[in-house]
């Protein structure tokens, strides 16, 4: 008989009718969101690292602005100290 398997024990059940998509439909559909939800998340990891990313001039103005609170930190303990003795 054409189109039927040689093993009847295999029975395949796939049904294509509008309202009802078969097995395997669905399983591309779901797939397919799996993908599309894994796209979206490496976009908003991208995006993340691009915005919070330092460039090296970045940094380095960082570090000195960071020295010259310290500097300024410094200076008032010192007056501080000295108006204590």
């Amino acid at each position: 008989m054409p189109g039927v398997p040689e093993d009847r024990s295999v029975i395949k059940i796939h049904n294509n009718t509008p309202r009802t998509p078969g097995l395997k439909t669905l399983g591309f559909f779901v797939a397919q969101t799996i993908m599309i939800e894994q796209d979206k998340k490496k976009q908003r990891e991208a995006e993340f690292t691009r915005e919070h990313t330092l460039s090296k001039e970045d940094l380095r103005k960082m570090i000195l602005a960071k020295m010259e609170r310290a500097k300024v930190y410094s200076k008032a303990v010192r007056k501080r100290e000295i108006a204590h003795e």
